[in-house]
């Protein structure tokens, strides 16, 4: 983690040259910028999750015409296997 600290400072510095101005403006401007950023990937990445959601449930209506996957019914309860006891006998 040591040796990340002189890139820092370069970075600091490197961004303070080109801005001309104090780091406090350097800081603000790349603050700005990175929020630009984020607010221009937002429509991107509802966009990609709404995309995957579909595309999932298309997968499965899929598997399921193709009868790879059971149709889950509505209201149907689950049939619980029975249970096997063992018959006592007795010995006389």
């Amino acid at each position: 983690m040591a040796m990340f600290a002189p890139l820092a400072g370069e970075l600091v510095l490197g961004a303070d040259a080109v801005m001309g101005g104090s780091i406090v403006q350097g800081a603000e401007t790349v603050a700005s910028q990175f929020k630009t950023e984020v607010l221009k990937g937002i429509p991107w990445g509802l966009g990609e999750g709404t995309g995957f959601i579909a595309g999932e449930k298309l997968y499965h209506h899929i598997k399921q015409d193709l009868g790879l996957e059971k149709k889950k019914q509505d209201n149907v309860k689950p049939k619980l296997p029975k249970r096997k006891y063992n018959k006592k006998r007795r010995v006389n």
